[in-house]
């Protein structure tokens, strides 16, 4: 079983090779979408693994823009271009395991499933409302969140 670990990146490219190295038991893959507003080169620098891919096409990520969904679908793409992965973990370069990756993959590997934890719905009443819809005003997202619920499966 290997873990595709899909890592959306702009500002700690430290922590970024430090998360890489810990997770980095000889299995598992690390694909990376480098913020276009950032500086590739330092990520470049500290990230040593052979098995970490950097993506090519680098979008300008905002903060619950399209972009971030479309740099998230295109490290999953390419993950699974790849085709050695059973699981597919998604982190920020704010975000460190709390597990190693042995328990980590011992985890998903004690049943058949897949989840995506979704703790809120994003509706009119959401603390996150008012940040998609008025600090980002990103057409398609609005377009998505204005569509009645039956037509967002």
């Amino acid at each position: 079983m290997g873990i595709a670990y899909l890592i959306l990146a702009y500002h700690q490219p430290q922590l970024v090779g430090t998360m890489i190295e810990q997770l980095d038991d000889g299995d598992a893959r690390f694909f990376l979408h480098i913020d276009r507003k950032g500086d590739i080169a330092p990520f470049r620098k500290v990230v040593r693994s052979e098995r970490a891919i950097f993506m090519d096409e680098r979008l300008p990520i905002r903060w619950g823009g399209w972009n971030m969904v479309q740099a998230t679908l295109n490290l999953l793409r390419r993950a699974h271009q790849e085709g050695t992965s059973t699981y597919y973990q998604l982190f920020s370069d704010s975000c460190y395991p709390i597990k190693p990756n042995s328990e980590i993959a011992a985890k998903l590997d004690t049943g058949n499933f897949n989840y995506i934890t979704i703790n809120e719905q994003i509706g009119p009443t959401s603390r996150f409302h008012h940040r998609l819809v008025y600090r980002w005003p990103d057409p398609q997202l609005l377009k998505f969140l204005r569509q009645p619920e039956a037509s967002k499966d």
